[in-house]
């Protein structure tokens, strides 16, 4: 069974309470998640519905057979707790998610990338960026991904503009890790997904060990100010 099947598996056996989602498209921005981060080491993965690993992560992409494995990357806070020199967006999409929900720790990682690559965007090429994603240590556990994101030319979320759907899932085959994910295609095209996710095996240690409610998730997502200026020259649509 190919990843992409995989991930379709699961996300019909999770999404049974929105049956009008086209799953292939509701996880469109899983395809675009560029890394993930393992309890143990760094990387933040790309599919609304993907991948991590520790110091380098298999990526599954909708479409490939194989996982692809990239290196991890990019930097920490610096001492003026900036991420990206040249720009602001990094504090300002910080500012949005803490004003959302002012129990979060600040981010561990916060950085521009595009449909192109699984890795980040040189700091110079930050105009560039169609995405950017930031990243949260909330328990030895559990992590958080805020994303946000233009849309893709061509595709589609598959979801109601300006309506959150929440679902819940295990990733890995076998599962070793419980996503509590909330994701909005907000009017103004930008896909926002944020993702808490519990190193488990299944649903109810999830639940028991996750820091956040849907509720909270639900408010991230929709938080003002989660966005970003439109890319001077993006990539060519993948």
């Amino acid at each position: 069974m190919t990843i992409e099947q995989q991930v379709r598996d699961r996300f019909d056996r999770a999404t049974t309470t929105v049956p009008e989602a086209d799953v292939a498209a509701a996880i469109a921005g899983g395809r675009r998640v560029r890394r993930r981060r393992r309890v143990t080491a760094y990387a933040v993965g790309s599919l609304a519905v993907a991948a991590v690993a520790a110091s380098a992560v298999a990526l599954p992409r909708l479409g490939d057979d194989e996982p692809r494995t990239v290196a991890p990357a990019h930097h920490g806070p610096a001492d003026d707790g900036t991420f990206v020199p040249g720009t602001t967006v990094d504090t300002d999409l910080a500012a949005a998610v803490a004003a959302a929900d002012p129990s979060l720790p600040a981010p561990r990682d916060v950085y521009p990338s595009d449909w192109s690559r699984d890795t980040p965007l040189p700091d110079a090429d930050v105009a560039n960026a169609t995405e950017w994603q930031l990243v949260y240590d909330l328990a030895p556990k559990v992590e958080l991904l805020v994303y946000v994101s233009v849309p893709i030319p061509g595709e589609s979320s598959g979801l109601t503009s300006g309506q959150v759907v929440t679902d819940h899932h295990g990733i890995g085959d076998p599962t070793d890790e419980i996503w509590f994910q909330s994701m909005l295609q907000r009017a103004d095209g930008r896909f926002v997904d944020v993702i808490e996710q519990v190193t488990a095996t299944e649903v109810r240690d999830g639940q028991r060990l996750r820091v956040l409610t849907d509720a909270q998730t639900e408010a991230i997502a929709q938080a003002p100010g989660l966005d970003f200026p439109d890319p001077i020259t993006p990539p060519p649509a993948p």
